[in-house]
């Protein structure tokens, strides 16, 4: 096995999409902007880089990368009020985010739904390579080093708050332990960041924002907080 990649999001950005005609995984996403009448630009380098492809499940399967950590994410709630703000968003300019489905995201009520989506999205979209797959691994006998038609992908959790429904309803953490029991118990998953980009139930978060507003992602709180020290 020549590569191994603990760290890639092939599943992320198609969130942004409009749900019928998102992209597929196995797609090299190019963002530009429309300028009318069939013309488009690049975006600015920064804002490119950020949301053209960092990695395609095409993409690692033709440089022989047979075995990633798939990470599966639901976009934080402030990522996308932030995104929505923007100019070029809202006037529809950016093909990749569609304005409804980043206003559906921004309400921070479906971030468990939007993880199964993704992982659902990752494992039924059909590669346009003869032969290639991708497959998830629940357990050691479901990877095969010597199958060469064959993406593998062991499950990473990007912040516990993608078990959350609604985060703020009087049931949240009933269902968050419902969910986090569910996903657990169909799919193995290898490793969970506690807290991703913003504070969540459990903790604050590192400060580690570039493309906004900086002020809003400050951490304000300090350590765990009474839910991440509960052993319920």
């Amino acid at each position: 096995m020549p590569f191994f990649d603990f760290h890639c999001h092939p599943g992320l950005k198609p969130q942004f999409s409009n749900p019928a005609t998102k992209p597929s995984p196995w797609e090299y996403i190019n963002a530009r902007l429309a300028l009318g009448k069939g013309w488009t630009i690049r975006i600015n380098k920064l804002f490119n880089e950020v949301l053209n492809s960092q990695s395609n499940l095409t993409q690692l399967f033709q440089n022989d990368v047979r075995l990633i950590g798939v990470i599966l994410h639901a976009v934080e709630k402030k990522i996308c009020v932030l995104l929505a703000e923007k100019s070029v968003v809202n006037k529809g300019q950016i093909k990749l985010i569609d304005k409804n489905r980043l206003h559906y995201l921004a309400s921070g009520k479906h971030a468990f739904e939007l993880m199964k989506e993704e992982l659902q999205w990752l494992t039924s979209s059909a590669s346009p390579l003869p032969g290639a797959r991708f497959k998830i691994v629940n357990k050691a006998a479901d990877y095969d080093e010597t199958d060469h038609n064959t993406v593998f992908g062991i499950i990473i959790i990007e912040g516990l708050h993608c078990f959350f429904d609604d985060p703020d309803a009087e049931d949240a953490k009933e269902k968050f332990t419902q969910n986090l029991h569910a996903f657990t118990d169909a799919h193995t998953v290898v490793s969970m960041n506690i807290c991703h980009m913003q504070q969540n139930q459990f903790c604050n978060h590192a400060y580690g924002i570039q493309l906004f507003n900086p002020a809003l992602f400050y951490p304000t709180g300090q350590g765990h907080y009474s839910l991440g020290r509960s052993r319920n």
